[in-house]
């Protein structure tokens, strides 16, 4: 399913063209996660300690991920959340998808998409309303 123009418009503060779509380069989606907490969120993983950290109350093997070089890589994490596009613009991520209780979704993005240093993110379902979320700074 894809995200309609009329969510994506009323989601993004700018022109759509204005925006780069983060492609990831893998995709590692695993369903029926205990739900350590069932509340929607992405999170982002600079690092393998990060990860880790991340995902450490699932009991979640990240080797089924493969190799990840995190000089030139970073792994978004959807927990509860199906990521279903990921825009970046500025210092903002914005993702859009779906609330999936029980799912934990690793989006492996190059870094050289990233023309600043930080950015943060937002996340919205997909009808367009804004989901709460902790805020943080992520320092590339």
């Amino acid at each position: 399913m894809t995200i309609s123009r009329e969510v994506l418009y009323s989601v993004l503060e700018y022109p759509l063209v204005t925006y780069l779509t983060l492609i990831p380069s893998r995709v590692l989606v695993l369903n029926d996660i205990s739900a350590y907490n069932s509340r929607p969120t992405v999170e982002v993983a600079l690092n393998q300690q990060e990860l880790r950290r991340i995902v450490a109350h699932r009991n979640v093997n990240i080797d089924e991920l493969g190799e990840i070089d995190f000089s030139k890589s970073i792994v978004f994490v959807g927990l509860n959340f199906d990521i279903m596009d990921l825009k970046y613009r500025t210092i903002r991520v914005t993702a859009i998808g779906r609330t999936k209780t029980g799912r934990l979704e690793f989006h492996v993005v190059r870094r050289s998409y990233f023309y600043t240093d930080s950015f943060y993110i937002k996340i919205f379902n997909d009808l367009g309303k804004r989901m709460p979320i902790r805020n943080r700074l992520y320092q590339l």
